[in-house]
């Protein structure tokens, strides 16, 4: 059988998981998302499969699952209407959610996808875009169904003072909806912040620079920082 090398990221709810591996096929190498599920391993979809808006899938994102077994994933297609986007399959039948060329909510062209998204129960998949043909405009999108939201976009106010200036690669959900997210500041007492909320209803939860409970300083975020959201409304980072 193929040779299977594993990407170290995977996603795993409800003793499911899925993942993306690198398998080769004699001299070819191709990328496949698998989904591990009830002690099986099925494709979910491969290198050079057709996309849902023509083309072919080339390379992949890291997958999220949710606890109904829907997966999102980033992926760039070749020769398509569309040079990659935001795809669902898994409990669903694959399409595209959101693709690149797109017009977002602030009426800016999506151009292109972090690598990383995130996935709820109520399917809503929130990731990072970059906007236009500034490779410093940014914006953090939850899309669902027929629907795409705003969260943030570089250079808006950010709570707690300052503008938004970049977004971390990989937001996470929390509670209800909520969303949380590592973000640069412009103008902003620190340099990077961890923030959570809904749109129109985000607040600041630390800033590099802040006072810590025992008094000291929090002197800065690991590279490439993200946060995670627990049911408790609790954050870690």
């Amino acid at each position: 059988p193929p040779r299977s090398t594993l990407f170290p990221y995977t996603t795993l709810f409800r003793s499911e998981i899925a993942f993306v591996g690198t398998v080769r096929r004699g001299r070819e190498t191709l990328q496949v998302l698998y989904l591990y599920s009830g002690g099986v391993l099925r494709k979910l979809v491969a290198s050079g499969d057709v996309a849902p808006r023509g083309g072919t899938f080339d390379r992949f994102g890291l997958p999220a699952i949710n606890n109904k077994g829907v997966v999102a994933f980033p992926a760039i297609v070749e020769h398509g209407a569309i040079l990659g986007g935001i795809f669902v399959v898994g409990a669903s039948e694959l399409h595209v959610l959101v693709g690149a060329g797109e017009t977002g909510p602030g009426g800016q062209m999506l151009v292109r996808f972090s690598e990383r998204a995130a996935i709820d129960d109520d399917d809503n998949v929130a990731f990072v875009a970059h906007l236009g043909s500034s490779a410093a405009s940014e914006a953090l999108l939850v899309a669902n169904a027929g629907s795409l939201t705003q969260l943030a976009v570089t250079g808006e106010l950010a709570p707690g003072g300052g503008r938004f200036s970049a977004f971390g690669p990989w937001p996470n959900f929390g509670r209800n909806g909520t969303i949380a997210f590592v973000a640069g500041g412009d103008d902003a007492t620190g340099p990077l912040g961890i923030y959570i909320g809904s749109a129109g209803a985000i607040r600041r939860v630390a800033m590099v620079g802040e006072r810590l409970a025992n008094g000291d300083f929090l002197p800065a975020l690991a590279l490439n920082s993200v946060t995670s959201a627990g049911s408790n409304d609790g954050l870690t980072f």
